[in-house]
């Protein structure tokens, strides 16, 4: 089981990916808020994890995996591959740097 959001953008749902299979949590649970701060602090997260339902093969568009979120922290150069594919050396401490909550994006989408 995995947490997705899918649908039109700026409409996305909340739903389930189950083996290539879409669970859509708002026929469910038809009060289910998006995936954000809210469905976690509500414990929406262990409601939605006994869910027997093994959804529908749809063809839906992803959409990012969370709703407005407060921060984004990153780690840049995290390990050796990824500094030398970037023609840097890895560095002794973790390079830590921050994005802003609109830099977030859906699979396949324009950056």
């Amino acid at each position: 089981m995995k947490l997705i959001r899918f649908g039109q953008k700026g409409k996305e749902k909340p739903g389930l990916w189950k083996a290539g299979n879409i669970v859509d949590l708002t026929k469910i649970f038809p009060r289910i808020p998006d995936i954000g701060e809210a469905f976690f602090q509500e414990g929406w997260l262990a409601k939605v994890s006994q869910v027997k339902d093994p959804g529908q093969k749809r063809q839906e568009r992803p959409g990012c995996p969370v709703v407005r979120p407060f921060k984004i922290i990153c780690l840049g150069k995290n390990y050796a591959e990824h500094a030398k594919e970037g023609g840097f050396e890895k560095p002794d401490t973790p390079l830590i740097f921050c994005k802003t909550p609109n830099a977030l994006n859906g699979p396949y989408e324009r950056i």
